[in-house]
């Protein structure tokens, strides 16, 4: 029998296969040609004032530490999901435990596989193929205690985090209590 680590990998090494070179998708490559362009017209508008006054340059610099790149937590997340619509062998799951760039070239446009993720650290499993056994509905509990766990002292700051996303009425009690996923989730 294949263990669960192997099953993953062959899993990804599917997914490499099909997402290296992959075309983006249409509404992704002209987001990412406006943010470039926003980018480029800031740093013009810096330049050409640098000589009278400091403000652009200072807007500029700080809208570079918010943005970063060409990419962001939020592109990314928008481009698992137009790539899951594109083809069923791409999940949020699987497209995430992937090391992905993006080649922003105008002739190119397209994603580049750099390879898989690390699968555990210090023999403990990263999240991401925690979250990947999940998607594949592996039995998470084959797994090695995860990076990510709770303890008894982590709870005040889960509530708080809980009830950031989901509003005051929710920590992680009722979370489990309420949980529509069954029996296969434990925490460690």
């Amino acid at each position: 029998m294949i263990d669960i680590y192997e099953q993953m990998t062959e899993h990804l090494e599917e997914v490499r296969l099909a997402v290296d070179n992959y075309p983006l998708p249409k509404m992704i490559a002209e987001m990412i040609t406006k943010r470039k362009h926003a980018i480029e017209l800031s740093e013009l508008r810096a330049q050409d004032s640098i000589s009278q006054h400091l403000s652009w340059g200072f807007y500029h610099h700080s809208m570079l530490e918010h943005v970063g790149g060409t990419m962001d937590p939020v592109i990314w997340e928008m481009l698992y999901q137009e790539l899951t619509k594109e083809q069923d062998i791409f999940s949020p799951a699987s497209l995430h435990a992937l090391m992905l760039t993006v080649d922003a070239r105008p002739s190119k446009m397209c994603i580049v596989c750099e390879g898989m993720k690390e699968t555990k650290v210090d023999g403990k499993t990263t999240p991401e193929f925690v979250a990947l056994a999940h998607d594949m509905k592996l039995n998470i509990e084959e797994l090695s205690p995860p990076i990510v766990g709770i303890s008894l002292e982590d709870v005040p700051v889960i509530n708080e985090l809980i009830g950031a996303i989901l509003g005051p009425n929710h920590d992680i009690f009722t979370l489990m209590d309420n949980a529509h996923t069954g029996a296969d989730v434990s925490l460690s």
